[in-house]
């Protein structure tokens, strides 16, 4: 959701609004630093989408996913 919010044509922005928050940067300030190239940066995106629910906590791994999932 933070991402959609954000311009994406100004990298340093979105990388500035990370920084301010400091438990976020820590799990995902990664992300902003790899390449454009690199096929791990959509896993990672993927990761912490909210679609797949909140990225902090932990999901039951014998839960079945849900439709939209």
């Amino acid at each position: 959701r933070l991402a959609q919010t954000l311009p994406k044509s100004i990298p340093t922005e979105v990388k500035e609004h990370i920084r301010a928050n400091k438990k976020l940067s820590k799990m995902i300030g990664h992300i902003c630093e790899m390449s454009e190239d690199d096929p791990q940066k959509e896993a990672e995106i993927r990761k912490y989408s909210a679609i797949y629910g909140r990225f902090d906590s932990k999901r039951r791994d014998g839960r079945q996913l849900t439709m939209h999932e």
